[in-house]
């Protein structure tokens, strides 16, 4: 499964949860986590990210160019089922267009921000989404 990251900061878990819940419905059986579908078929499964300081190792430095560690980490498994590359540009320009914060892909060379995202913009010849770039 592919996954990409959202790093916010001034915000809360609940405040985000609160604007999820308005965009996306819940997942069954589950506390805290929501469902991106088309027609009932999952394209992103979205959760609150606690992992992220017992992963990498320089969570506390990582962020330093914007003042610390996020407030609130989010992340979006993509279904293996489809691509999803239009469900998680949504995603991504919907989240960071209500918070401040930026996103991660699973490639993990660099954060990206909303207005690269929305633009679909190249970067050292990669993509945002490491799916999407040829190897």
């Amino acid at each position: 499964m592919r996954s990409i990251f959202i790093y916010l900061w001034q915000t809360t878990e609940s405040t985000v949860a609160t604007a999820l819940d308005a965009a996306y419905s819940r997942a069954p059986r589950a506390d805290l986590e929501w469902i991106q579908s088309i027609n009932e078929d999952p394209y992103l499964y979205i959760s609150f990210y606690h992992d992220g300081p017992a992963e990498t190792g320089d969570w506390d430095t990582r962020f330093a160019a914007h003042g610390g560690p996020p407030s609130v980490s989010v992340v979006a498994d993509i279904s293996g089922r489809h691509e999803g590359w239009p469900q998680t540009r949504e995603f991504v320009v919907c989240v960071l267009s209500r918070f401040n914060g930026i996103a991660e892909d699973d490639n993990a060379e660099r954060f990206w921000s909303r207005e690269e995202i929305e633009a679909d913009t190249v970067i050292e010849g990669r993509k945002f989404g490491s799916w999407r770039n040829p190897r």
